[in-house]
């Protein structure tokens, strides 16, 4: 499920691996809570963005972005608001192999 805004929509479940990633905000559109959790043996951070009743434009409900960086590669794995639990852990468990 994506579309042209970069938060009008993205896919269900993301991950992707770059050099730099810029880390979600609280601001006038969406709430951000951040937790730390451990993936793959280090240090995460989990993002949960939610959309503020006032928001205007295509922006996603609900969505779980998680950021950690290991072996020098910096990660993100992306959850949309219909990922089930099981499906979350089960990607999540996939990294412990980095």
């Amino acid at each position: 499920s994506m579309e042209t805004c970069g938060r009008g929509g993205r896919f269900e479940i993301e991950v992707v691996t770059a050099s730099s990633f810029t880390e979600p905000t609280t601001d006038e559109s969406v709430s951000v809570t951040k937790q730390e959790i451990m993936v793959a043996g280090v240090t995460a951070r989990k993002y949960i963005s939610t959309r503020k009743p006032a928001a205007e434009g295509p922006i996603p409900d609900y969505s779980e972005d998680i950021y950690f960086e290991k072996d020098g590669k910096k990660h993100l794995i992306h959850f949309g608001k219909s990922v089930s639990e099981d499906i979350k852990n089960n990607i999540l468990s996939t990294f412990k192999t980095l």
